[in-house]
């Protein structure tokens, strides 16, 4: 198991270390269903800051008695550990010491995003509630395409204007940095297909206000 060191109170660690700090105010659970493997089925929880989508954590079931902890900054690194339930829910401030940080490089993604563009397409009524729907298509249908019938969508209410939406799909991420075709809204439903994995789909199913923060030292040898 990673090592890892939790504050569970305000009081703080490694006062000696300048941290890197991400807090977070909302806690969005997903349903995950997968068309090809239904054993794959289960839930996501994804922790985010309303005010900005340029980090994320989204925390995922192991086993009855831990989470697979994934952080991601959108412009520095990504972090996996594991961590204990109990531990993890009880905390406030989760301090980690440079446990599985990887550094993270996103010109890939953005290269990749130049082929792709979102559409805006016909609004739906869910539960009395109109709900924006936008679909990522390819730009170019022809050779260097290896699948011309994937596509992702979104569903998101709009109306919710205190919400940055998130992306954990990185390509998704730098697409919408670079066209803003939707500014607010908490997602609703995501999906995605393609001709190997079926469709993937999150369904909302609970949204929770939250006070958590995840931290590191800014010195990390991950990040050099």
């Amino acid at each position: 198991m990673k090592r890892f060191v939790l504050s569970l109170c305000l009081v703080s660690c490694f006062l000696s270390q300048s941290q890197i700090k991400y807090e977070f105010d909302y806690a969005l659970e997903y349903d995950y269903f997968q068309e090809q493997e239904s054993t794959r089925n289960h839930k996501v929880t994804y922790y985010t800051n309303s005010k900005t989508n340029d980090y994320f954590m989204a925390v995922r079931e192991i086993d009855s008695n831990n989470y697979r902890v994934y952080v991601r900054d959108n412009k520095l690194f990504t972090i996996i550990i594991q961590m204990p339930k109990d531990d993890f829910n009880k905390a406030y401030v989760i301090n980690n010491n440079c446990e599985g940080v990887t550094k993270w490089d996103g010109k890939r993604y953005k290269k990749s995003a130049e082929r792709y563009v979102f559409k805006s397409i016909k609004d739906t009524l869910l539960n009395k509630k109109q709900l924006s729907q936008y679909k990522i298509e390819t730009l170019r249908k022809g050779r260097g395409v290896k699948d011309k019938s994937a596509y992702s969508y979104y569903i998101l209410d709009e109306t919710i204007e205190h919400q940055m939406p998130f992306f954990e799909p990185p390509l998704n991420y730098e697409l919408w940095v670079r066209d803003k075709p939707f500014l607010n809204g908490i997602i609703d439903e995501y999906g995605a297909f393609d001709k190997r994995h079926g469709l993937r789909k999150y369904k909302l199913v609970n949204v929770k206000k939250v006070k958590k923060v995840f931290q590191i030292p800014d010195n990390c040898e991950q990040l050099n």
